[in-house]
């Protein structure tokens, strides 16, 4: 599971897995690694590229997302 790192401007949206960070694991959080293109049954329409985020250490995923930019403009 992702948890984010702090609130603070450097830290709001970085992460550290927790598992990995417990068992003293040296990790890194990837975002942005390419997902699978939404299909026709997405609320989006079919053919929007995705992102996730990915650990390093033990591999555990999350997502896909498909971007706010791409869908409303983060509204």
């Amino acid at each position: 599971m992702f948890v984010m790192k702090g609130m603070t401007t450097e830290l709001i949206n970085k992460y550290d897995c927790s598992v990995c960070k417990e068992m003293g694991i040296e990790h890194e959080v990837l975002k942005d690694v390419p997902g699978p293109p939404t299909t026709k049954s997405s609320c989006w329409g079919e053919g929007l590229p995705t992102t996730k985020r990915k650990c390093t250490g033990c591999g555990f995923e999350d997502g896909p997302w498909v971007s706010a930019n791409l869908v409303g403009g983060g509204w």
